[in-house]
């Protein structure tokens, strides 16, 4: 995965920050997420310039944890029908802004909107 980060010239051996992709088609109801996840994109770029690299991967995480939930909120209907959304006991559906990461990735695999290879989720 490194090696093709590197290629696509995400990675360089130069200690250059580069502006993140564009993420509004995710964010536009929500235009301070893209502020956000822009900062944080170039925060986890200065930290692994430093050799901060745990910090950077957690940063990149929590970048990963705004997206899913930025997709499950565009689609909050579907989001509450899948399978994986977490329930409580009475069997209904937890709201969105309560849902772990867990929740956050297994219902966007389920509906399709995050591919997955086979046998590694």
């Amino acid at each position: 995965m490194a090696l093709r980060f590197i290629k696509e010239g995400f990675i360089s051996s130069k200690k250059t920050i580069v502006k993140g992709p564009s993420l509004l088609k995710l964010t536009s109801a929500n235009p301070n997420l893209e502020i956000i996840i822009q900062s944080r994109w170039f925060e986890a770029q200065k930290c692994q310039h430093v050799g901060c690299f745990l910090s950077s991967v957690i940063l990149m995480g929590s970048l990963l944890e705004a997206l899913l939930l930025a997709k499950v909120l565009q689609n909050p209907k579907e989001a509450n029908r899948s399978q994986r959304a977490p329930k409580r006991k009475d069997g209904s559906v937890i709201a969105i802004h309560e849902w772990t990461l867990n929740s956050l990735i297994d219902v966007p695999v389920d509906s399709g909107w995050l591919k997955v290879r086979s046998g590694e989720i």
